[in-house]
């Protein structure tokens, strides 16, 4: 990775959110380095982007020291699990996951041991039998079209399995479940394409949940400015793609799509809505509500691209601006 220049010059047309976008690091970083109070900016103006390089620690150049890393550890998956709640709740990312783990995709099936933390742990021998008790899933979870459904308030496996052309017994093969019960907010792993989408006058849930679906496909895509194609995303052009897929058209920035659909209250939030934030000076920033206070999003380089993030954290919860609801 490119190393961010120590200083950039401030041009015409030039915001904190875009000067450390390209750059790769954040607005507060910027203003920290800068002794910045506000994100005005004048023309000509240069801006430290790093601080003066500290000493090398010399913790590194001991072998030792990874060995007495005490977070090391493995998690067996189990059923209803995914990549974004595991990393989250072990303090880490899904690229960083991906990478421990030398993982290409993020489909996941039950009994399958993730590294967590540090370098590999030897897998307790239960876990083989485990493994070979649900050899049928990985199988299908191999499939090209499978793809990431985020249960919604009034499914059903029947339900969830007409929209997605397949059975409710393949569902549960390849979810590991035993039962038929369903938790709003989870994630079952689906084969097939989903049915076409009819957008109605009085909103279409269903709708809502394939766009959600489709969006968490694309977790840990690297951000890129001006970027809108899975090769990379910024947050506007995540938006527009994910809506596209669905024959839904956005405008190509924030602050266009903040002109589009209906105004939501907050309290009113459901998924499938957009919300806007003020990041650097007006309507600047973009994710697809998903549901619980979530959201998710094609964030910055340094955050790791498309993420899930909490409207109540401090950061979005002072520059939320407000929503809009484009899935009639």
């Amino acid at each position: 990775m490119v190393a961010a220049p120590a200083s950039y010059t401030v041009k015409s047309g030039d915001c904190l959110w875009t000067i450390a976008s390209a750059n790769g690091v954040t607005v507060d970083q910027i203003k920290q380095l800068n002794g910045l109070s506000s994100e005005m900016l004048q023309i000509g103006q240069v801006l430290k982007l790093t601080a003066a390089p500290a000493p090398a620690p010399p913790i590194p150049s001991s072998p030792a020291a990874p060995a007495a890393n005490t977070t090391t550890s493995t998690y067996i998956v189990q059923s209803g699990d995914n990549l974004w709640g595991i990393a989250t709740s072990h303090g880490m990312t899904v690229a960083q996951v991906k990478q421990l783990n030398g993982l290409s995709s993020e489909l996941l099936h039950p009994g399958q041991v993730i590294k967590l933390n540090g370098t590999a742990v030897p897998a307790a021998p239960p876990v083989t039998a485990v493994t070979a008790s649900v050899e049928s899933p990985p199988a299908a979870a191999s499939d090209s079209n499978t793809s990431v459904y985020v249960i919604q308030p009034g499914d059903s496996l029947w339900s969830i399995a007409q929209l997605y052309g397949t059975t409710v017994n393949n569902i549960k093969i390849l979810n590991g479940l035993t039962g038929d019960a369903l938790i709003a907010g989870e994630t079952l792993k689906v084969t097939g394409t989903p049915n076409a989408v009819t957008v109605s006058r009085s909103g279409d849930n269903a709708t809502a949940s394939r766009v959600i679906s489709t969006a968490a496909q694309y977790l840990g895509t690297p951000y890129r400015y001006g970027g809108s194609s899975p090769g990379g995303f910024d947050c506007s052009g995540f938006t527009s793609y994910v809506f596209k897929q669905y024959g839904i058209s956005l405008n190509r920035t924030a602050a266009g799509q903040y002109g589009q659909g209906s105004a939501v209250a907050k309290a009113n939030l459901i998924p499938g809505d957009l919300v806007f934030f003020n990041t650097s000076g007006g309507v600047s920033h973009v994710g697809i509500y998903t549901g619980n206070g979530k959201f998710i999003h094609s964030s910055s380089p340094s955050s790791g691209g498309v993420i899930y993030s909490s409207l109540s954290e401090s950061y979005y919860a002072s520059r939320y601006v407000g929503a809009r609801r484009v899935i009639r």
